[in-house]
């Protein structure tokens, strides 16, 4: 009850504008009642209520840690990534096998080249003659409105960039990304698309940067 009357604090200063004088009337009202309730439930923390604290204390650490764990991993890759740009350039001086359909490759990175792609050429040395590159993004917003979920890039020699974004209390969906896709450039070109994926097997940094258990806790997770 404090955090939300902090919050609340916030919002009316920042969002809607209130005065200093205003927002602290407000907030010193409610957190009166706050700080009666809260005053009265330490007392509790002795005989047992130490318990939920530690448990909501060991989710909170678990939460960070993969959260921070998703970023270092994500910015790891995001820099091992070959530009989109000098991927199709190369092309312009190799030959390669031309497979019919289309192959829909998945990558967090918008502006690189999936890894899966590189091993796909490396190991088969063949290319479809439609390959899709999708990320899917979340803001920090609850919903986006349908018209803005999905961007559509013609990258050339075949390639197309798909980029959809969605708010945090929407569930992604492939489907409708294809959906709208057909109604784009791509036709119907997606009913027998291959999809490739890259698998990710983290494993501890010798010198993490948030610590030797965490990241092993983040390994363990992201198993």
């Amino acid at each position: 009850m404090m955090i939300t009357t902090f919050l609340l604090y916030r919002v009316a200063r920042e969002i809607w504008g209130w005065s200093f004088a205003s927002a602290g009337a407000v907030a010193a009202g409610l957190l009166c009642v706050d700080l009666a309730f809260f005053s009265a439930n330490m007392v509790k923390v002795p005989k047992g209520g130490w318990f939920p604290l530690v448990v909501a204390a060991i989710v909170f650490t678990l939460m960070v840690t993969w959260r921070r764990g998703r970023e270092l991993l994500q910015r790891r890759l995001e820099a091992s990534d070959l530009p989109i740009e000098n991927f199709l350039e190369d092309l312009n001086t190799h030959s390669l096998s031309i497979a019919k359909g289309t192959a829909v490759f998945l990558t967090g990175n918008p502006q690189g080249t999936p890894l899966a792609l590189l091993h796909n050429i490396k190991h088969n040395q063949v290319l479809h003659e439609q390959v899709v590159l999708l990320t899917i993004s979340t803001r920090s917003v609850p919903y986006v409105s349908y018209r803005e979920v999905l961007a559509i890039h013609d990258l050339g020699h075949g390639f197309w960039r798909l980029h959809a974004v969605y708010g945090f209390m929407q569930s992604p969906s492939v489907p409708q990304i294809f959906a709208l896709a057909r109604r784009g450039c791509l036709g119907e070109n997606f009913r027998q698309a291959q999809f490739f994926l890259r698998a990710q097997d983290p494993v501890p940094h010798p010198k993490p940067r948030h610590g030797l258990v965490r990241g092993g806790w983040f390994c363990v997770m992201s198993r």
